[in-house]
């Protein structure tokens, strides 16, 4: 890559962590995701006991909820969206407005996306979709939705190359700025792991290749990776024009390098050292460096066996030159958040980024001792155990890894910047008012909230603060302006501030000499009319873009159902030889009414199918079953005992599961044609046992439906 490119703005969301600050001081300490929300997430999906489907995932919190009224998306579709979606929408939108550009300035602009988000099981879920519905379950239409709905006319794709699919999408935003097809790009993916059932588990975390409870890479503990969920993007531009425009900049993209892998590795699964070393190589002579400018690695780090010895391989293979003595310093993210699939290279380079901010090196959380079986000194690495602060004039360079399941490896190198552009530290009469809007009530007071909470805590400059909150944030109907005299003024004012509600249709301003107007005069403009020219304001005035509070979106419920407290039903023992028959019919008959969602009252001797139930709720039903009376009914049961009664006799033990009535027997030449429809969807040209259940043959809930 000949150009540098430029992070900047950032938005991003993991389990417990919302905040810039909450990610920072979670890294520094050395510490792990630990919310627990597999109940809340059961109850969304309507799968009791939920933890037990998801064993070590840490899950976000709030995927239900959207703000779909600000992207001015209909109620009806944004139910139909999967999470992903709305997760990536969101935080796309909070990386522009982190980097300080609002929805007006970027209208038309050639700016566009590239998204990693894996397929969604979401569309599944829903009873009867929209075509929209099907259309949105398409990753690729993460970027679509986002061009269409702010306006944007640059490039909007996805790519897929498993784990290491968000640092691609990287890569490839880079290459469509460098080629001149856009000015500003974003990246980024969302990770949101929705098993429906056991067997999906299995297929989405891998099931046995992670460890019991934490992944500590390159640590004589590791013992494998745990998944983790999570969503992050960034928003990229031409280093040059990044420093001429004043933005804000966490960090430089300055190489990259790809490579694939061949037959030599074990398995196709497998990672090879001499591959990704290639990559690697490819990479730093990209950037125009040497083996002794690196200073620090952002590893894959999988805490697995191959996978650690692999990675040290391949760069103790690029690092056996270096005369550099200082050993480089490898991290890896995935010891704070767990392996979040397509979002883990998009998670390492927004770690990276923070520790160039920071000016510090994180450590790899819950290490104690480097594994004995690889020789780190000969790679001339050192794995980092203890935070270390670092001078912020120090040059970093800092190459990541992301090495995916297919043998896609990909390596970036990253510098940070060092910015030695200085504001005045008197503040500006032009800064001495601040402007405060949204488009709700609700989130005004939210926004209001946060600008009192960063100011109280920040460092930064006051008045690239407050240039960065008058001039790069939109204006909405609630606002406000606050004159003030200093910085704990300012504090003190926002503790009783009111919005004042100006309608889209407003009497714009005449013709006015913006930049002419005092602060007190530019306030009381500001909350009577609609065309304020903030920037015209600043004319003549040089401030620096800072990162700081951007828009407060409502939360808003947006799933394709009300959540439900499945953990509320009846009780039932768990004993095989309850006798009392019209309890257990009335508890079943409860957990009927959940799964198929109706307050109606259910026959007993109506068949589940006929009440329209498919295959994915009858999964959902039979896991709820089992957990509530401690059955093992499979799903191939419901088809023999399909009926509430039927179902309480099964539960009860009155049955024989080898009786078959008249109804249900069928054909030679019938039992033959299902043979072949399993056979196909199954992909075997074996003979099928004809007493053995589908899921036992290997299938699982999608190819059920």
């Amino acid at each position: 890559m000949n150009d540098k490119i430029a992070v900047i703005g950032m938005s991003f969301k993991y389990p417990g962590i919302n905040t810039a600050e909450e990610f920072d001081a979670m890294l520094r300490a050395g510490k792990r995701t630990s919310s627990d929300n597999a109940a809340d997430r059961g109850n969304l999906l309507g799968i009791p006991d939920y933890k037990k489907i998801l064993n070590n995932v840490q899950c976000l919190k709030s995927i239900e909820f959207f703000d779909n009224k600000f992207f001015k998306i209909s109620k009806k579709q944004a139910k139909e969206m999967p999470p992903e979606m709305k997760l990536s929408l969101t935080h796309a939108a909070l990386a522009l407005f982190d980097a300080g550009y609002t929805m007006k300035e970027l209208s038309n602009k050639e700016c566009g996306i590239v998204t990693a988000n894996s397929y969604s099981p979401y569309k599944h879920l829903l009873k009867q979709g929209s075509s929209n519905a099907s259309f949105d379950s398409y990753p690729s239409m993460v970027g679509g939705n986002f061009t269409y709905y702010f306006n944007l006319n640059g490039p909007a794709f996805s790519v897929d190359s498993t784990c290491s699919s968000s640092l691609l999408a990287v890569y490839q935003a880079c290459q469509v700025i460098i080629s001149g097809q856009a000015e500003m790009m974003l990246a980024g993916s969302a990770e949101i792991i929705m098993p429906l059932s056991k067997s999906d588990t299995h297929e989405l975390t891998g099931n046995g290749a992670g460890a019991k409870k934490a992944i500590i890479p390159f640590d004589e503990k590791a013992e494998g990776f745990i998944c983790g969920e999570g969503v992050g993007f960034v928003l990229l531009k031409k280093y040059d024009e990044a420093v001429r425009d004043g933005d804000n900049i966490y960090g430089v993209i300055i190489g990259s390098g790809l490579s694939g892998t061949g037959a030599e590795r074990a398995t196709v699964y497998a990672p090879d050292g001499n591959a990704q070393n290639k990559a690697i190589e490819r990479a730093w002579k990209n950037a125009g460096i040497t083996a002794d400018e690196i200073s620090e690695i952002e590893a894959h780090g999988t805490a697995t066996e191959y996978g650690d010895k692999n990675e040290i391989k391949g760069l103790g293979i690029c690092l056996k030159n270096r005369s550099n003595p200082e050993k480089v310093k490898i991290g890896a993210v995935k010891s704070n958040l767990g392996h979040t699939g397509q979002t883990a290279g998009i998670s390492s380079l927004i770690k990276t980024m923070m520790s160039f901010k920071n000016h510090v090196i994180y450590p790899i959380a819950g290490f104690t001792q480097a594994r004995k079986d690889i020789d780190f000194d000969s790679a001339n690495i050192e794995p980092v155990g203890k935070i270390q602060i670092l001078d912020p004039d120090k040059r970093r360079i800092t190459g990541i890894d992301s090495y995916g399941l297919n043998a896609l490896n990909i390596h970036i190198v990253t510098e940070n910047y060092i910015d030695h552009r200085k504001s005045p530290e008197e503040i500006d009469d032009k800064n001495k008012v601040l402007k405060l809007s949204a488009k709700t009530e609700s989130s005004f007071r939210k926004y209001t909230e946060s600008v009192a909470s960063f100011l109280k805590n920040t460092n930064l400059n006051i008045n690239d603060v407050i240039y960065t909150l008058n001039v790069c944030r939109d204006d909405y109907g609630f606002r406000t302006a606050i004159v003030f005299e200093d910085k704990e003024d300012l504090i003190n004012k926002l503790k009783n501030v009111n919005p004042v509600e100006i309608p889209e249709n407003s009497i714009e301003l005449p013709d006015k000499n913006f930049n002419g107007l005092t602060a007190e005069e530019f306030a009381d403009i500001y909350i009577r009319y609609n065309n304020i020219d903030t920037a015209e304001y600043y004319a003549g005035k040089k401030f620096k873009k800072v990162s700081a509070p951007t828009y407060c979106f409502d939360d808003i419920y947006c799933w394709h159902t009300e959540k439900k407290d499945l953990n509320a039903l009846p009780h039932v023992a768990n004993d095989k030889n309850v006798s009392d028959l019209p309890n257990v019919i009335i508890s079943i008959k409860e957990i009927w009414k959940e799964i198929l969602e109706t307050d109606e009252d259910i026959p007993t001797d109506e068949s589940f199918f006929e009440l329209g139930g498919n295959s994915m709720l009858g999964t959902m039903l039979i896991e709820a079953i089992n957990e509530k009376f401690g059955n093992e009914m499979e799903i191939s049961d419901i088809y023999t005992h399909g009926t509430i009664e039927q179902m309480a006799d099964f539960v009860l033990g009155n049955t024989d599961n080898d009786e078959v009535s008249e109804e249900t027997s069928k054909s030679d030449d019938t039992i033959e044609d299902i043979k072949e429809i399993w056979k196909e969807i199954l992909e075997t040209d074996e003979d099928i046992p004809t007493d053995e259940s589908f899921f036992e043959l290997g299938g699982n809930s999608m190819l059920g439906t």
